[in-house]
């Protein structure tokens, strides 16, 4: 048992976000299983330890459980609703990565989760049909999902991809028009139409967040700030250490310059498909002084 806690802890510390969030989810989707067996087993009645930290349509359970709001997008309620939700992240999670930052994709992912959930509390509150319906509970990473699944769409509409089954490739901004239809269309019916809902108020935020940022405004900084300062208070100092008798530098050995070396060509491999699939102007003013710099070696 104490490997496997050491083997998820090294998926953890050398995974990307991507990778961190699906573990994040897959654990305490397994958590909360054993927690509810348990209970069953003991005639013990744990489920409420679960339901405390669902998301709700209901104001006042809003107000009297405002972290809902994030901690509903961590919950899931089956093996197909995690297993779907975790395959899509990690198929436009993998995609957004290759243009922006792991902190713009936690920022994106967190809000367009929060905005999904917040979409969906003033629909069932505004619209007389859900009225009814107030306090039904919501769970799942879904709208999270597609706002990083929306964000990826914007920044890249013409990247293709090979899907399985399908023996052509396919622009990734058919893949995100097709789920959007399905949610729309989804709202005529009865069934999990708050789901829809959150996945539509996600979608929003994933082409707000990224159509803002192509025109020079980044409506997620603040929140990147605020993440900042939390993951501040949870990170050690580095201890300072000052050397009295330096090493004097030295050459780099073969081994060494290789390795720099490749690491210079994914990188430049990284930049030109980025160029590849949006265009020089799409590079970040880094970007563009890194592969002019490169230039001038050759």
């Amino acid at each position: 048992m104490s490997n496997l806690a050491s083997e998820i802890k090294s998926w953890y510390n050398q995974g990307n976000i991507v990778t961190r969030l699906i573990l994040i989810n897959v654990v305490i989707f397994i958590t909360f299983i054993l927690v509810n067996v348990i209970g069953k087993f003991t005639n013990t009645p744990l489920s409420f330890i679960e339901t405390w930290f669902y998301g709700t349509s209901s104001l006042s359970d809003f107000m009297y459980r405002p972290w809902g709001m994030v901690t509903y997008m961590f919950l899931h309620s089956g093996f197909r609703h995690i297993l779907f939700n975790m395959l899509f992240l990690y198929f436009f999670g993998r995609i957004f990565l290759t243009f922006l930052s792991s902190r713009k994709f936690l920022s994106i992912y967190l809000l367009g989760g929060i905005a999904g959930f917040l979409f969906y509390v003033a629909c069932y509150n505004l619209f007389p049909y859900f009225h009814p319906q107030v306090g039904m509970p919501i769970v799942g990473a879904s709208a999270a999902v597609m706002a990083i699944m929306a964000a990826t769409v914007t920044l890249a509409p013409n990247y293709e991809v090979r899907l399985f089954l399908i023996p052509f490739n396919i622009r990734i901004i058919w893949i995100g028009l097709f789920f959007f239809i399905q949610d729309l269309v989804a709202l005529q019916g009865s069934f999990n139409i708050g789901g829809s809902l959150a996945h539509i108020g996600g979608i929003l935020f994933g082409y707000l967040a990224i159509s803002q940022r192509q025109k020079g405004k980044d409506i997620t900084a603040w929140f990147e700030l605020l993440l900042d300062k939390v993951s501040a208070l949870f990170t050690r100092k580095p201890l300072k250490v000052k050397y009295t008798n330096p090493t004097p530098n030295r050459p780099k050995t073969d081994a060494e310059f290789n390795i720099e070396k490749r690491q210079r060509q994914i990188k430049i491999d990284v930049i030109l498909d980025k160029i590849k699939q949006s265009g020089y102007d799409s590079l970040s003013k880094s970007e563009k002084d890194f592969l002019f710099n490169e230039g001038k070696k050759l």
